[in-house]
């Protein structure tokens, strides 16, 4: 979590900011479990100084991250081995993958689980740990975990609205991942109707 002296050094060293984006857990702004407690503090520290610079805040928060590479991957022929898609790392952050179940889900989220939900607020909790550790080896859509791409462009997507907003994204079936316009309409959407 930014500890109150980092958020100070952040706008203190950014005149010009306008609006910043941070991520958080699920629950992450509740100060009622020892998670919770630990994040509390930045985010408080984050709101306050945003709103004493004149700086639009936005909070985007998701469970568990999973996936983070390039998509689908050719198995055959000339190119196997090759990206055939390019959404989010290189095809190198698979290979660094060594535990087989991890890369296989990782592989396969980011195949079948692009697509993104987005609810306004904090809604979710995180899962107990052994929920957590049953739920780490799939990649089915679920409310508790989302994909690393797609938090990528949600925070994208935050700060280029004209105003903040706090809401949290989670997983959804797609074999590709939300395009800016899609992210705008599905975080106006869901502001709009908190």
């Amino acid at each position: 979590p930014p500890t109150e002296g980092a958020v100070r050094a952040i706008f203190a060293n950014a005149p010009k900011l306008k609006h910043v984006a941070l991520l958080s857990t699920l629950g992450g702004g509740a100060a009622s479990s020892p998670f919770g407690k630990s994040l509390a503090p930045g985010e408080a520290a984050m709101r306050n100084y945003a709103a004493d610079n004149n700086v639009e805040l936005s909070i985007v928060r998701a469970g568990a991250l999973k996936g983070g590479g390039p998509g689908e991957v050719s198995t055959s022929g000339a190119t196997a081995g090759v990206a055939l898609t390019d959404y989010g790392l290189d095809k190198y952050y698979y290979d660094t993958l060594v535990d087989l179940g991890v890369a296989t889900t990782t592989m396969a989220f980011d195949r079948f689980t692009l697509g993104a939900e987005v609810v306004a607020g904090d809604p979710y909790t995180m899962p107990n740990p052994v929920l957590a550790a049953f739920a780490g080896g799939s990649f089915e859509p679920s409310t508790t975990d989302a994909g690393r791409t797609a938090v990528a462009g949600a925070l994208l997507a935050a700060v280029r609205r004209p105003t903040g907003a706090e809401f949290t994204v989670s997983s959804a079936a797609g074999k590709a991942p939300p395009s800016p316009d899609e992210w705008r309409r599905m975080i106006d959407t869901a502001v709009r109707t908190a």
